[in-house]
């Protein structure tokens, strides 16, 4: 085998690895709190979306993690899911995982 074949067969190994790797790599968290009052786009616990109904599901994507602090608010209607093997994830907030709200 030449040195031409090996390369291009190392480059399928790596385009191969980086097609299953790649999502999983990309994943982002949110944050949903009561009484939120920074910008409210859910990129941290002072830019908390501060109500369910303001969850941006156009910018959530397979392998995402919502945190939601505790508090009291309406309804969560999940309008986005993730796929096979990542999914869209809604965790409860607690200091062992993720800070405090």
């Amino acid at each position: 085998m030449n040195l031409s074949m090996k390369l291009r067969g190392l480059g399928w190994a790596v385009a191969a690895l980086l097609a299953f790797t790649a999502p999983a790599l990309h994943a982002a968290t949110y944050y949903l709190r009561a009484g939120a009052t920074g910008a409210n786009n859910g990129s941290d616990w002072t830019n908390a979306w501060g109500r369910t109904s303001n969850i941006n599901y156009s910018i959530l994507q397979p392998g995402d993690t919502v945190y939601i602090a505790a508090g009291t608010y309406g309804p969560l209607n999940i309008l986005r899911s993730g796929a096979a093997g990542q999914p869209l994830v809604y965790k409860r907030a607690t200091a062992a995982e993720h800070g405090t709200a």
